[in-house]
């Protein structure tokens, strides 16, 4: 294994491990509306750490159960995407309205249910492709709707506003996703090398990403303070 190597999964690990930590240090003093964000970062890092071991083993040519790390990934997007949905329903995306929030949450799960037992014929250790595409341009839309949403009644600068940059970070990490999984989706005679070659190269990116994150957690809002009625 060169050291190379052993340097990138060092650095998937630590990209999103800083910005965690960092949430962890100031969660008593943060806006409670970005929690769900925090918990967002810290399934990242067990994500990131279960695919490194992966990574690990097969550069060390030893045998790794494929359908493990699936199950691992595939219980991860459907927990972001719960998440996600939670962090911008605290944002007010929903306008408080409880019915289209559940309801996402419902027609969120019953995808991922659906990728698994209709799709995969109830295989867990499949990748749920068509899952991932669609809550990806579902967090792209709801991204955008909220920049719209702060471009009108944001008074400072956009670049020091923690949800702002959450969404930019989100964008940064999706939208090549849906590119590259739709293309690969609908023209499955794409070569293989291709395939891993973009995302050889979409890894690469994720460092920025969660760096842009990391600044998010510096800019997220101190926690209102409490105020009790006499």
């Amino acid at each position: 294994m060169e050291i190379s190597q052993h340097i990138t999964l060092l650095i998937s690990i630590l990209a999103p491990l800083v910005p965690f930590l960092l949430g962890l240090y100031r969660y008593k003093k943060t806006d409670g509306s970005y929690y769900p964000f925090i918990a967002v970062l810290g399934c990242a890092v067990l994500s990131e750490t279960y695919r490194t071991i992966q990574l690990y083993n097969y550069y060390q040519g030893l045998n790794w159960p494929v359908g493990i790390s699936t199950i691992g990934y595939n219980l991860y997007v459907l927990a972001i995407g719960l998440l996600y949905t939670i962090l911008f329903y605290k944002w007010g995306l929903f306008e408080n309205k409880t019915r289209p929030y559940y309801l996402v949450l419902i027609i969120l799960s019953l995808a991922w249910v659906f990728d698994h037992l209709i799709i995969n014929g109830n295989r867990i250790s499949s990748p749920t492709k068509y899952y991932r595409l669609f809550y990806s341009l579902l967090l792209c839309l709801f991204a955008i709707s909220h920049i719209n949403k702060l471009i009108v009644s944001e008074k400072h600068s956009l670049l020091r506003n923690a949800s702002f940059l959450i969404c930019l970070g989100l964008l940064f990490f999706f939208v090549p996703y849906i590119i590259i999984e739709g293309v690969f989706l609908f023209s499955p005679k794409t070569s293989p090398d291709f395939y891993i070659s973009v995302y050889q190269i979409r890894g690469r990116f994720n460092p920025l990403i969660y760096l842009i994150f990391t600044v998010a957690i510096l800019w997220i809002p101190p926690k209102k303070p409490f105020i009790q009625l006499s």
